[in-house]
């Protein structure tokens, strides 16, 4: 796994610890870092395979964690997101992960967020960002799913003071931008 020639770091080991997953820039990555997984198998780990680019891209692949129903969640800088490394989700559906789904504000913002782990199915967990700071270093984020996925509360905050500003009317728009799909208050 290890080597003068590479690096290899972030190890993520699933719930059973039979499965490892890390990132590495080990020759024939894809970008900057790669994910790589290896199982164990009698007692001994196989030779790292890259996850390939279905999750790899040209950019940086970092810090996977493995849910206890084994999704793969990890950050990238490759993938489509809203700015900087942003979190991604890959489901295990039929023996194999899916292609990854960007986990979406509040997670996501449009600086750097990675590191997630959590409790469960991702209804409460913690994760590191360099979001709402002048000095660009890192804190520790904590989330809670309050309502069901379908559902939302908005918050109208100032910009500058992030003090919340009551009796303003939100609304959410369609990708493309046109129509008010859900008024909020």
């Amino acid at each position: 796994f290890n080597s003068k020639e590479f690096n290899s770091g972030y190890p993520a080991l699933s719930r059973d610890g039979q499965t490892l997953v890390f990132a590495s820039d080990r020759p024939g990555t894809l970008g900057s870092f790669d994910l790589f997984i290896s199982r164990k198998t009698g007692g001994v780990w196989s030779e790292p395979q890259s996850l390939g680019p279905l999750i790899n891209t040209p950019g940086a692949e970092l810090w996977p964690y493995l849910t206890e129903d084994g999704n793969l969640i990890f950050a990238s800088d490759g993938h489509p997101g809203i700015g900087g490394l942003d979190l991604f989700i890959c489901k295990f559906e039929n023996g194999a992960w899916q292609a990854p789904q960007n986990l979406g504000f509040p997670i996501n913002s449009p600086f750097d967020d990675f590191s997630l782990i959590s409790k469960g199915d991702l209804s409460e967990g913690w994760f590191a960002s360099n979001r709402n700071n002048d000095n660009g270093t890192d804190d520790i984020y904590a989330f809670k799913q309050l309502r069901p996925a379908n559902e939302m509360t908005v918050q109208v905050v100032d910009k500058f003071t992030r003090i919340s500003l009551p009796g303003l009317d939100a609304g959410v728009r369609d990708p493309s931008n046109r129509d008010v799909v859900t008024p909020a208050t």
